[in-house]
């Protein structure tokens, strides 16, 4: 093939049949591996030149060499010199736009999409990528829109996406109904049976999570019914004052102590192993505890074993403490730090012998309590 394109440059006679034989000529030395000399080739033809055809068929020929070379800067640069010379070159501009959307330049994506579907209201396919360009510059209401132009012609692809984009924002409803719009046959791609796999996915999920807001929501409303009812009865034993609620409070496993110190009233939660300073506050029927519980872990010495050592001929001091056992001070404990572990109880004081609530987790997870005296 080599020699004949050679014959064949030889007896071209005329200036056109030369340009096309060196096209030729620049592909075959190109597939034989001879990147080098391909591209001369080509490069000594552009300077050649001052045909504007000639040099769009030599920008289209680099374009493909650069491509070759994974070389998408190059590639791109020509694909816009085709453009500078024949900006109407639908195709052109739409590989031009997808390459830099591959490059991660969504602005130069946008910008060539958008020119393509001015160029051509048809053009399904920029509208879809255009669409997607715009998300990646979350220009949502932009995509959104790009999306629905390529759904006018009923292309799945677009289709597909908006369905997406709008079962993600919760609109089911109006995503199938896009999907029910397209043709017998684009039902069949894969974009649109995506679009409802997942619609279908999403609704259930919804209503698994209805179901569970419902019965914790009738929960905590029986809860609170009972307290209103309280609240209406105006019974004298609710209203306690801080007073009242000193003493020793049970439920289950967990001990709570409430007294007063120091002027004013404190309470201590035993759970298990576990012991909890707490803090109160209470409004009307509502009793706020604030748990805490703290200890002190050893800090690893900076002497590595041989800290170890030392720390066994000299052991740490233990913290001072209160008459439950809580430290009072930090003193003397240079080697320690204090670790907290919080959380908090919302109750009501249903009569003087009853706290009853929850321990404050999540809106709809709540777990029950209830001490009694």
């Amino acid at each position: 093939a080599f020699e004949r394109v050679n014959i064949a440059l030889a007896r071209a006679s005329t200036p056109e049949d030369r340009f096309v034989v060196k096209i030729k000529k620049s592909r075959i030395v190109l597939l034989k591996g001879d990147k080098d000399q391909s591209l001369e080739i080509l490069q000594g033809m552009l300077k050649k030149t001052d045909e504007v055809d000639e040099k769009v068929q030599i920008f289209t020929e680099l374009v493909d060499y650069y491509k070759s070379e994974s070389d998408k800067d190059s590639e791109a640069y020509y694909l816009e010199a085709i453009l500078k010379v024949n900006p109407d070159t639908t195709h052109i501009r739409f590989r031009l736009a997808y390459l830099y959307s591959q490059n991660l330049e969504p602005l130069m994506a946008v910008y060539h999409y958008s020119i393509l579907v001015n160029q051509d209201e048809d053009y399904n396919s920029a509208y879809n990528n255009l669409g997607v360009s715009y998300g990646k510059l979350k220009l949502k209401n932009k995509q959104i829109f790009a999306w629905k132009s390529g759904h006018t012609n009923k292309e799945a692809h677009p289709t597909g996406n908006l369905a997406l984009a709008l079962a993600e924002k919760g609109f089911f409803e109006e995503a199938e109904k896009y999907l029910d719009e397209v043709g017998e046959e684009a039902q069949k791609e894969e974009r649109i049976i995506a679009a409802r796999s997942f619609i279908q996915t999403k609704r259930e999920e919804e209503e698994t999570r209805l179901e569970e807001v419902e019965k914790s929501a009738d929960k905590l409303h029986r809860f609170y019914e009972k307290q209103a009812l309280l609240q209406v009865k105006k019974d004298d034993r609710v209203f306690l004052g801080l007073n009242s609620l000193r003493g020793t409070w049970i439920d289950g496993d967990k001990t709570l102590k409430i007294e007063e110190r120091d002027g004013g009233t404190v309470g201590v939660l035993i759970t298990l192993d576990k012991r909890y300073s707490v803090k109160i506050n209470k409004t009307g029927t509502m009793v706020f505890l604030d748990c805490k519980q703290t200890h002190y872990k050893p800090q690893q010495s900076a002497l590595g074993g041989f800290g170890a050592v030392l720390g066994g001929m000299f052991p740490t001091l233990p913290p001072k403490t209160d008459e439950d056992g809580w430290a009072k001070s930090d003193e003397g404990r240079a080697s320690s730090y204090l670790l907290a572990d919080t959380f908090k109880l919302k109750l009501f004081l249903t009569s003087s012998d009853v706290l009853e609530g929850y321990k404050l987790k999540t809106h709809t997870e709540q777990e029950h309590i209830r001490f009694v005296r």
